[in-house]
């Protein structure tokens, strides 16, 4: 079931939540059972019928999940009545394995060794050198929860960092000790088999949004910013700007709700390397009017790489000078890159030399 039928469906048995809710999409109170959702956190496609709660992290086919609940729907999508008490009793109730979870706590790689455990590890002093390069401190790594492991050959050459959401380990990344590219990179990301769901899926960082003080999510590219910025935003009192990584120059759908579930959030503020300013410009258009978005550009400093690491107090007057996204207005909006520069007057301009075909 998909389209108008749908979503009268929908609106027929849930309390939907108009301003988080599109045309293409519904938010409303997820009832699944110990979930404790308050205030919107379960969407559906109306397109592809799909339903999944960023909350509970729980998700499938809506009409599966409905009458898993205790709603009896037949095939034409009418739903039948049920008492008050029945649906107590079935939110009441203990969840089952049919709505297959999400998201779970996973392994580190075998054998992952805090570098707080280690303190004369090799390991431990080749992190300490990659912090002070970075211009941040062994603590801030031990801080973040960051170690290594000897017994997996993949993850060996790299300095590994748990990406935690809700207290849970859902996710890691690793960095390379030193700036040679290990098999042609300096990230690594876990394989499926390590972990079964993708960066897209996670923000690093994103407990800290829970905190009341908390406006401003500054988006950035690695973890290694984040800490640069953490340290650098609560050394001059900034408590209301929150830096958080996606790990890409995009903002996935997941990653979003995420994000904007937190209600005293007021803005995104997309902070890239420079060589990534217009990838940061694009990126606001992925992101919905919920909340002001703007950009901060990292300053041409003759370092095309630039970003918050090499020079945290730019980055810092960068987040100060950011610019307004306006996707309907007539804003003057820079875009920078490494090769080029040039002056957008409207979203139209940006995506046709940026190469995007989407009018």
């Amino acid at each position: 079931m998909t389209g108008p039928p749908l979503k009268s469906l929908i609106e027929s048995l849930f309390e939907v939540v108009p301003f988080r809710s599109t045309h293409e999409e519904l938010t409303f109170i997820c009832a699944t059972p110990g979930c404790g959702d308050q205030t919107g956190n379960r969407s559906v496609n109306l397109r592809t019928g799909k339903t999944y709660c960023f909350r509970c992290n729980t998700g499938g086919d809506f009409v599966v999940w409905a009458r898993w609940l205790g709603f009896s729907i037949d095939d034409t999508g009418r739903a039948a009545g049920s008492t008050a008490q029945e649906i107590a009793d079935l939110i009441n109730r203990p969840a089952q394995s049919t709505l297959m979870p999400t998201a779970a706590t996973i392994d580190m790689p075998e054998g992952f060794t805090l570098f707080e455990d280690a303190p004369d590890s090799v390991y431990t002093r080749m992190a300490a050198k990659l912090a002070e390069r970075k211009n941040l401190h062994l603590e801030d790594f031990m801080a973040a929860g960051a170690g290594f492991t000897l017994r997996d050959d993949r993850w060996e050459p790299y300095c590994i960092f748990p990406v935690i959401e809700a207290g849970r380990t859902v996710y890691y990344q690793g960095r390379s000790y030193d700036d040679e590219l290990v098999e042609g990179k300096t990230k690594c990301f876990p394989s499926r088999q390590e972990a079964p769901l993708g960066s897209r899926n996670w923000v690093y960082n994103i407990d800290a949004l829970k905190e009341k003080a908390a406006k401003v999510a500054v988006v950035v590219e690695s973890i290694l910013n984040v800490l640069s910025l953490q340290r650098r935003l609560a050394e001059l009192g900034w408590r209301d700007f929150v830096p958080i990584c996606v790990f890409k120059h995009a903002v996935s759908r997941v990653q979003h709700w995420k994000i904007t579930r937190y209600r005293h959030l007021t803005e995104f503020c997309f902070l890239y390397d420079f060589d990534a300013i217009a990838a940061a410009w694009r990126a606001c258009d992925g992101v919905d009017d919920l909340l002001r978005v703007t950009v901060a550009e990292m300053p041409d400093l003759g370092n095309a790489k630039l970003d918050p690491n090499d020079n945290v107090d730019a980055a810092v007057d960068a987040i100060r000078d950011r610019r307004p996204f306006a996707p309907n207005g007539k804003v003057e909006r820079r875009i920078q890159s490494c090769v080029q520069r040039y002056y957008a007057l409207d979203l139209r301009e940006v995506r046709i030399k940026s190469g995007s075909t989407q009018s």
